[in-house]
Formats: structure tokens, C-alpha cells, sequence
């Protein structure tokens, strides 16, 4: 199996940034354009890449950062590259068949603002979760996803049968918000909402013995998270969450890393830990993406508990919990 790469490229005016890629716009000034290189129109984002958006929108909101838009010229820009090293063979910020830079590139699709901008590459593989944790695990691919000056991102991948890592994923960053990129059958995509209010400090957790460590499910990584381990299908399993005291409860809000192991979970509260009230009856929901129950009621422990009607062979999969005032 052909190992999964991953590259990034940082430079800033000025400042030279070993292992980066980031051109920084010393200062505002009036925005200028260079004439299109190629359709811009004709991309749109697919399934794979609104799960990437999804991801790293989640992870940025993990640090108190904001949404990045997915914007047509920085996505057409990514696409371009994406396809070129697909198409040609190769993996390089360099576009080699026409001996551009990436920062060019970036320009020749309509982006030549005076704004930050950055890339990371990836090949290896065709899901957003896999090239997210790559570049995640990586410190300068790792400093682009989670820098406060970009505010749009560009999403772009492509596969060649013939090529070495068959997959090819490129994600271009800047701090100017060009026009919102299309989704494939639909019209322009929407930024992430992050959800709002301000959570309550999580003291203690518990879960029943058939799981993995429920921290995972407050540890504000999105790649982690709270399940059975059981070999056996389990009949039921459960995760709870100590605020410490007894607190005022606006909202509590759930995501899953994995969608399919939530057929019927009850969302439940306590003040002793002994008598349980459940506030909602729920289940699966899109991976990725937070869950929101709006209720006021007043609780130090929150659990979430789960049976299983089709047997699956997992229950759970918690990535992140919060619990709002």
C-alpha cells in the first residue's frame, strides 16, 4: 500500500517561515485582481469536501476561532492544483507542468488580493477525516488550519488511477472572503455554524464499563472520541458528565465522530446521580456536525444513554459534549 503524504508551505513577506506556506499581506491596501486562468464557475464542492469543511470549522470553534467560508476562487485554485499533480504525476506547492507557484496559482483563478494566504497538499487517500488528522498531526500544516488571520479556505480533490498516491487533496487559506464556493446540485455554501453560548466547566465524568474513557468526549479534539468496546453487540452503555454543582441549563449540545451507532440515546438529567429524568429521546445524526438540544432545566450530571434495537456492533461514538448556560 502506497504510503499518504503530506506538505505544507509557508512563507511570509518579510519573514521567512521554515516548513510553511503563508504569504502575508504586511498591511491593508486596496485589493487588485489578475485576469482568470481558468473557469472559476465551474467548480463545486463535493460530499467529501463540505465533510472537510465540516472538520476543521469544528476543530477551529475547539480554540475559540472562527468558521472559515469555502469561496469559489480559492476552491477552484485548490481544485486546479489537486488535478494537476492527479494528472501529471507529481507532489509539489510547485504546479511543475506550468511552473507556477501555488500563490500564483492562486491568482491566476481570480485570488490576488492583499491578504494572508496559505496551502497545505496532501496525497494518499480519498476521506476528509484522513487528510484532516494528517495535516493535523503535522505542526506546520497544523499552524495553517488553525491560523486567526484566514477567514476563507478553498477545498479541492482529485484522483488518477495512474498516478503514485492516486488521490490528491490541496487546501489553499486567506484572509480575504471571496465569493461563497457552489455545492455540487446546490447553489453557494453556507459557513459552518459554530454553535454559541458558554459552556459549563466539566469537573468528573463516568461511563459504564463496556467503554472507552468518556474524557474523550470533553477533551475538545473532534478526531477522539467516547464508544463501547465490547466484542459482543451491547444491549445498552452510557457516558456521564459532573458539572460540580447544580447548575442553570440552557442547551446541551453533542457531536458524533461517526455516524450509526446512535439508533435510540436518551439524554438524561441529575442532581444526585441516582435519579435520572430524561429531557429528550434521540439518535443518529451527520458525523462531524453539532447536535443541539435547547431545554432549561436546572442539573449537575448530564448523561447520555444509549440502547440497541439492531444489535449494531458499537454504541456511542461521543466526539465532542458541551453544556451551556
Amino acid at each position: 500500500m502506497q504510503r499518504a503524504i503530506a506538505i505544507v508551505v509557508a512563507f511570509v513577506v518579510g519573514l521567512a517561515q521554515v516548513g510553511g506556506a503563508t504569504v502575508a499581506a504586511p498591511a491593508e491596501g486596496a485589493s487588485t485582481r489578475a485576469e482568470t486562468y481558468s473557469a472559476t464557475t465551474d467548480y463545486c464542492a463535493d460530499a467529501e469536501e463540505m465533510a472537510f469543511l465540516k472538520l476543521i470549522n469544528n476543530y477551529r470553534a475547539s480554540f475559540g476561532l472562527g468558521a472559515l467560508v469555502i469561496t469559489q476562487q480559492l476552491s477552484a485554485a485548490a481544485d486546479h492544483h489537486s488535478q494537476s499533480m492527479a494528472n501529471f504525476n507529481y507532489f509539489s506547492h510547485t504546479l511543475t507542468p506550468e511552473g507556477i507557484s501555488w500563490s500564483q496559482n492562486m491568482a491566476n483563478h481570480g485570488y490576488n488580493y492583499n491578504a494572508w494566504k496559505g496551502e497545505n497538499i496532501y496525497a494518499g487517500q480519498s476521506g476528509a477525516l484522513a487528510a484532516f488528522n494528517a495535516w493535523k498531526n503535522s505542526p506546520g500544516h497544523d499552524a495553517n488550519m488553525r491560523n486567526v488571520n484566514y477567514k476563507a479556505i478553498g477545498i479541492g480533490r482529485a484522483y488518477n488511477a495512474n498516478s503514485t498516491y492516486k488521490w490528491y487533496w490541496t487546501t489553499n487559506f486567506g484572509s480575504y472572503v471571496d465569493p461563497a464556493a457552489r455545492v455540487c446540485g446546490g447553489t453557494a455554501a453556507a459557513p459552518t455554524a459554530t454553535p454559541t453560548g458558554t459552556p459549563f466547566r466539566i469537573v468528573a465524568s463516568g461511563r459504564s464499563s463496556n467503554s472507552s474513557s468518556s474524557l474523550y468526549a470533553y477533551d475538545r479534539k473532534p478526531t477522539t472520541a467516547w464508544a463501547t468496546t465490547a466484542t459482543t453487540p451491547p444491549s445498552s452503555a452510557y457516558a456521564y458528565f459532573d458539572l460540580g454543582s447544580t447548575k442553570s441549563i440552557g442547551a446541551i449540545r453533542w457531536m458524533f465522530a461517526q455516524t450509526g451507532y446512535a439508533d435510540a440515546m436518551q439524554i438524561q438529567v441529575s442532581t444526585n446521580r441516582y435519579t435520572w429524568t430524561t429531557l429528550a429521546t434521540t439518535g443518529n445524526a451527520t458525523a462531524g456536525s453539532w447536535q443541539v438540544l435547547t431545554k432549561r432545566t436546572s442539573a449537575r450530571y448530564v448523561r447520555f444513554y444509549f440502547t440497541n434495537p439492531n444489535r449494531d456492533a458499537k454504541l456511542g461514538s461521543l466526539s465532542e459534549i458541551e453544556i451551556v448556560s
